[in-house]
């Protein structure tokens, strides 16, 4: 190549740089601790007991009834004439209309929903012993919200314990759990 006075100019192609790519990234297993791959075990053995023959039994009349309310949901019709949609329990009667609106509508599908749940209550608690853990290695600040914390939970258990006595007809499991503490 030529430059404008004429002399000859060397030009040197050089291959472009690559940056790495995200996919080219491996995995660090040491970086993995002990908690969280037991964490993930846990999780995914949870979720495969849960999972497992949904459909081999018939719905019992209590879900049943939750399922036939969660279907009525699911197209939009209105009950019928003295049906009324359940007082308690909203958010399980949407997932499960939602459980039906996405996978169909067969008995397994209306156990789905909760078996899902009950592997998100394992990971809550999970997420709950490790939280725990950091508070207390952290110090006193963080001890002191999860007393805080407990007290609230406290306080819910004694309520529920109050509403399920007030509902119930005969003695509760929660009354007979009172008289067995009053007579330690």
């Amino acid at each position: 190549m030529l430059d404008p006075r004429g002399e000859e100019q060397r030009v040197e192609l050089t291959e472009p740089v690559l940056q790495p790519s995200v996919l080219d990234r491996t995995l660090d297993l040491g970086a993995v601790s002990w908690v969280a791959l037991t964490a993930i075990v846990a999780g995914l053995g949870a979720l495969a007991l849960r999972l497992v023959n949904l459909d081999v039994w018939a719905l019992a009349p209590g879900e049943a009834r939750h399922a036939y309310d969660a279907f009525a949901l699911y197209q939009g019709r209105p009950l019928e004439p003295g049906n009324d949609l359940p007082e308690t329990a909203p958010l399980f009667l949407l997932l499960q209309a939602f459980g039906f609106f996405l996978f169909g509508t067969t008995d397994a599908i209306a156990r789905v929903m909760p078996a899902l749940l009950g592997v998100a209550i394992l990971l809550v608690g999970v997420a709950g012993v490790l939280f725990g853990v950091a508070m207390l290695r952290d110090g006193q600040t963080l001890f002191g919200v999860a007393m805080l914390l407990f007290g609230v939970a406290g306080l819910l258990v004694g309520v529920a314990v109050l509403r399920d006595q007030h509902r119930a007809e005969g003695p509760t499991v929660s009354a007979r759990l009172l008289a067995w503490l009053k007579q330690r």
